[in-house]
């Protein structure tokens, strides 16, 4: 009898066990902190990203995504969301349309 009780009890706690693991966080379509804080190397995208990611998920659906792995896809990827800004640049909150304009300026520098 003890044997079939053990028994009982050790089924009844596997669903229980595997209810406790943690699930893996949502997906947000909002920036979340990883997106929005500045890199080691580039700290200035990190300021435009903070400025402006919640635009580019408004607007350029998702066209930001930051899951891209070569330099190629990434220089692609920031072209879209460059077009998607400027077809968009009426409908910017201020503080995007001040950090592009900022991230333009700063371009220019660098090529003159």
């Amino acid at each position: 009898m003890n044997k079939i009780a053990l028994i009982a009890a050790f089924a009844a706690a596997i669903p229980a066990y595997a209810l406790a693991q943690s699930a893996p966080p949502p997906v947000s379509p909002t920036p979340s902190a990883a997106t929005t804080t500045s890199t080691p190397d580039n700290p200035e995208r990190g300021k435009f990203r903070a400025a402006c990611g919640a635009d580019i998920a408004k607007y350029c659906g998702g066209t930001g995504s930051s899951n891209v792995s070569t330099p190629e896809l990434m220089k692609e990827q920031r072209g879209k969301v460059s077009a998607c800004l400027i077809t968009h640049t009426a409908d910017l909150s201020a503080n995007c349309k001040a950090a592009v304009i900022e991230r333009d300026a700063a371009s220019k520098a660098k090529k003159s």
